[in-house]
Formats: structure tokens, sequence, C-alpha cells
């Protein structure tokens, strides 16, 4: 199974920045899906107390509060572009406005992948857990090629 994210300690400013980007990615292409949004509230409630032990609010949190400046690991900048890509993921719709946003950021962070490697490891991160299906398998496929992956790395993936 691949894996998405190894645990990382993200502190306020970093958490805040990560909801942001999460925030803006969901934005990017003009139509916010409730799964974008579900994955969002989710993952401000999971950083509530860290936000508010710092005096901040996870409702002040806007899409204009991006911070690349408090991602101060590779890890916490891999947290971030995998939980970006986990967004535009998130409608089953990779759009061209997401791509174009990951990959300013992976530029601006003179990150060593690109926006494309980034979204394909997440989605087979997420196609791996059909691994060995053999009911539902057209299924498994199909949310595969929506995920952005071609025939190949599908069926490695599910037969692997």
């Amino acid at each position: 199974m691949f894996e998405l994210l190894k645990p990382v300690d993200l502190g306020a400013a970093a958490a805040i920045c990560i909801a942001a980007g999460m925030k803006k990615i969901a934005m990017s292409d003009d139509e916010i899906d409730p799964s974008e949004i579900a994955m969002i509230d989710q993952f401000l409630q999971e950083i509530r107390a860290e936000v508010e032990a710092e005096g901040g609010s996870i409702e002040d949190i806007n899409a204009n509060d991006v911070d690349l400046s408090s991602l101060t690991s590779d890890e916490l900048k891999e947290t971030f572009l995998v939980s970006l890509a986990m967004v535009s993921l998130a409608d089953g719709k990779i759009r061209k406005e997401e791509v174009a946003l990951i990959q300013e950021y992976v530029d601006e962070m003179n990150y060593p992948t690109s926006a494309h490697e980034i979204i394909q490891n997440v989605g087979k991160s997420l196609l791996s857990h059909f691994k060995g299906v053999s009911h539902f398998r057209s299924h498994a496929e199909e949310i595969g090629e929506a995920l952005g992956l071609d025939a190949a790395s599908i069926a490695e993936i599910l037969d692997s």
C-alpha cells in the first residue's frame, strides 16, 4: 500500500497555512464541492485546539492566510502539498486551475517534484486501498481513472 502522509507535528502556524491552502485550492476552480468542504471542515476540527492554544480561531482562517514561511521542514511542505492534492481529488475531478495552484506552491517552495507527480502519488495511495478487489473491480478502475491514473498504473496498484 502506498503511504500518503507520515505523522508530523504541525504547530499552529503550519496548521493555519495548510487550512488556508485547502480553502484556496477548493476555490481555485470556482466550483466548491461538498466533499471538498467536508474535508476542509474535518481538518479544521482536528486543528482547533492547536490554533486556539495560540490565541487564534479556526473561524478566522481564510484562503489569504497561506504563509509558506511557516512550513519550516520538508515534512511540513509535503503535508501542505499532499493536503492540497487531497482536496483537489475530493470531488473526483482534477481541474487545471488546481494543478496550476499546486505547481505555483511547488515552485515557490523549490519542492523537488511536480504538482502532477504529487497528485498522482495521492491518487495511487487512495486507490491502493482497493488492492486485490475482484468484485466491483470495474468500479475501482473507474475511481482510478477519476483520480487521473492511467490504465497501467491502475492495474499495477490493484493487482499488486
